[in-house]
């Protein structure tokens, strides 16, 4: 009797297939497996997600193929988290298939070729054409090698085969395994503090006590865990990890930044041993499958790295741990644009675990759940060892003479901050050195030719570079709108303000921490272990610095700008701002010493920078929420965003159109599911940044007041709507629950 398992493949179809083991392979579950399986003309990858049992064989219909090859000597995935990759594809509507190829790692080296067969009419093209063309050359090649890889363009081998020279055959082959240097460090590490605390806060004990007992219930539950920071949330992590260890369970711990990741790992090695295992995109391919293949065979009790670690086969999860569970990072900027920290709780309901979202300035989503019963609340608001909060200071930026980039105030405060020996945090959200290079005849700014942005100049390379597409040029002789030769430069980003700096105090010892300085790997850990040595001064950076890190020497932090965020065109604005500079506030006067915070501003008076000075997160999450909820905007209502790009500014525009009426139509159908169902449609309309990559954007909104109706819709238009995109060259992707509307 034929067995039978069912296959999720790596294409865009929503359906799972049936295929049948070879008769060598009966006898062992291969659910998780990754597989090589025919598919019409092709040959594609695969996931097993079980067996299946056929009632009566007679009665089907078709051929049922077996699968060619398997491609891991382990599973990729354990069968509890098949039900999480279903779920994923039901609300982020995107194929099984293409979900589990995009959430496991390419764990499956295989490579993809083309062979080809010389037909008659292609022998005698080898006589016609001349001698020393690329194509007589190639047609002998595929002589002398029938069914031989072919190292030659896929246009021209297209252009050969409609020509009608040769017979093209798309071939896929597994690679040899490559030998791996076991034990091996990956991403450079260093040893930050390993002191135990010898008491705990009652704050503490009280956050430990409800984590670990929700973990002997072995039930579901979600608790937010919101401490200020400095108030020993990691050391509650710690505990409770230990705690779930004990009880023979595995332990997730996510963090918004691969920075955060490397630190953190080396305070659980030290409390926890070596089964420990770190995991993110920084790592090699090799080093990928290393932490892999150890997470799927019990050799690791903790996983530690960024939003993608939410994925790690870890069979007896017993805890989730979202670190800064407020941060935008956890969401998942392509297909299929998954939250990661909302994972987390579907993954541990799923697996019966307990999930604990920890952050000093929870998302107004996790607060407001708290609010409805969803989530269980743990409060630690006061600072260890009855540390004071760090006094904050705004700028007025708009009364300060001249146009520089720091205050008389923060030049003051840094000055006297070196003086006493202690470090310094400064803190601004854009790279680069100058933010616009303009011309002065025509007042235009030198643009990326592929995006609607300006290009950025940076001083090290000196190049203009374009921060989405990676376009970069030198800095141009002439305007290429009116000729004219003359240029300025406005504004600043990282590197222009580390060279004020220099120049302001030229005995101190700087550092940068962007994307741009620590490209290299284990650049991170070094200069983490630098600042922690009291071997840096002063640290300027980017958002990287206002994440959980424990300075103790850091007794200053300074945000050069804190409006940057309240510009961006997104109803999380303030939210983002209010978290952003709480967050870096929260570095200053983490150890003996009273930290201070100067805010440089020209909104001294919004709402959630005032709400910042006080320390007072429910002040803002009030004025915020009550916003939302006039306005219908998450979480009082479900927003998917339909994203229509094309090379053809007006295809994509009349495309989006298009599907506007579509979905109107739709919903007043008195037969359709939808009728009466309240939803709102924002939009059509052109994104703010029109053009990334070459393609024109439109945006369309769904608001929906019930969850999965945004499926529904998208499952019913999708025909139509490809039918009409396609000749138009219009590509349509959606973003549920999308937090980035640029």
């Amino acid at each position: 009797m034929s067995k039978y398992i069912k296959v999720a493949v790596s294409v865009p179809l929503r359906d799972t297939f049936l295929y049948c083991l070879p008769k060598d392979m009966i006898g062992k579950d291969w659910t998780g497996y990754a597989v090589l399986v025919p598919f019409g003309n092709q040959i594609v990858t695969g996931f097993v997600l079980g067996e299946e049992e056929l009632v009566n064989e007679d009665d089907i219909d078709i051929e049922i193929k077996p699968i060619i090859d398997i491609l891991t000597e382990a599973p990729l995935f354990t069968k509890k988290m098949i039900r999480l990759f279903e779920w994923m594809s039901e609300y982020y509507f995107y194929p099984i298939g293409q979900v589990i190829h995009t959430c496991i790692p390419s764990l499956f080296n295989i490579s993809r070729f083309f062979t080809a067969t010389i037909t008659k009419k292609g022998k005698k093209a080898v006589e016609e054409l001349p001698q020393g063309s690329e194509e007589r050359d190639l047609l002998l090649w595929i002589m002398q090698n029938p069914g031989e890889k072919i190292d030659a363009s896929i246009k021209l081998l297209k252009k050969m085969q409609e020509n009608g020279w040769i017979k093209l055959k798309r071939q896929i082959r597994k690679k040899k395994k490559k030998s791996l240097l076991m034990g091996r460090s990956v991403d450079g590490r260093f040893t930050a503090s390993t002191v135990i605390p010898e008491r705990l806060e009652r704050q503490q004990q009280i956050a430990i006590s409800k984590i670990v007992n929700a973990l002997k219930k072995g039930n579901f539950s979600v608790f937010l865990l919101f401490g200020v920071a400095g108030s020993g949330k990691t050391e509650v992590y710690l505990r409770a990890a230990e705690s779930a260890i004990s009880a023979g369970k595995q332990v997730i711990l996510m963090l918004p930044e691969i920075s955060l990741a490397v630190y953190m790992e080396s305070l659980f090695r030290a409390r926890l041993g070596e089964r420990v295992a770190i995991y993110h995109s920084k790592l090699s391919e090799g080093e990928r499958y290393e932490q892999w293949m150890k997470m799927i065979r019990g050799e690791v009790d903790v996983v530690i790295g960024a939003r993608s670690v939410i994925f790690a086969p870890l069979p007896r999860l017993g805890l989730i741990i979202v670190d800064e569970e407020h941060d935008p990072s956890y969401k998942q900027e392509a297909i299929p644009y998954y939250q990661a920290r909302d994972l987390a709780v579907v993954r541990a309901q799923l697996e019966k675990a307990v999930v604990v979202l920890g952050s000093g300035t929870p998302s107004v989503q996790s607060y407001n759940n708290c609010l409805t019963g969803k989530y269980r609340l743990i409060l630690m608001k006061k600072r260890v060892d009855k540390r004071p909060m760090p006094d904050i200071e705004l700028v007025d930026m708009k009364k300060e003479e001249g146009k520089g980039i720091f205050s008389k105030r923060l030049i003051c405060a840094i000055e006297e901050n070196l003086k006493k020996g202690e470090q310094t945090i400064l803190f601004f959200n854009k790279r680069g050195f100058y933010r616009l290079y303009m011309c002065r005849g025509c007042g235009k700014p030198v643009k990326c030719p592929n995006c609607e942005v300006s290009l950025v100049y940076h001083l090290k390379e000196d190049q203009l570079k374009c921060h989405y597409c990676g376009y970069h040029t030198s800095k141009p002789d002439k305007c290429h709108f009116c000729g004219a030769r003359m240029f300025r430069t406005i504004g600043f980003g990282t590197e222009r303000v580390e060279k004020k700096i220099a120049e302001l105090f030229p005995e101190a010892k700087l550092a940068r921490m962007d994307t741009d300085s620590v490209r290299r790997k284990g650049a991170i850990a070094k200069l983490l272990k630098r600042f922690l040595d009291k071997e840096i001064d002063i640290l300027i950076g980017t958002q990287m610095v206002t994440k959980g890190y424990h300075f103790p020497n850091v007794t200053l932090v300074g945000v050069i700008h804190a409006d940057i965020s309240l510009l961006f065109p997104d109803f999380r604005a303030s939210e983002w701002t209010y978290q952003l500079l709480s967050q870096v506030a929260g570095r200053a006067g983490r150890g003996r010493q009273k930290g201070k915070v100067i805010i440089q501003t020209y909104n001294p008076e919004h709402y959630s920078i005032q709400s910042v000075t006080r320390h007072d997160y429910l002040a803002f999450f009030k004025e915020e929420r009550k916003l939302r909820s006039a306005l219908k905007y998450p979480p009082f209502s479900h927003l998917t965003c339909l994203r229509f790009q094309g090379d053809i500014k007006e295809n994509v525009i009349e495309s989006a159109y298009y599907v506007s009426e579509l979905i109107k139509e739709m919903l007043t159908e008195e037969e359709s599911q939808l009728h009466n169902k309240k939803v709102d449609l924002l939009g059509p309309v052109e994104a703010p940044i029109s053009k990334i990559k070459g393609k024109y954007r439109c945006h369309l909104f769904i608001r929906t007041f019930e969850p999965y109706i945004h499926a529904h819709i998208l499952k019913n238009i999708q025909p139509l709507a490809n039918r009409f995109l396609k000749p138009r060259e219009v590509t349509l992707l959606w973003d549920v629950d999308p937090y980035f509307m640029l």
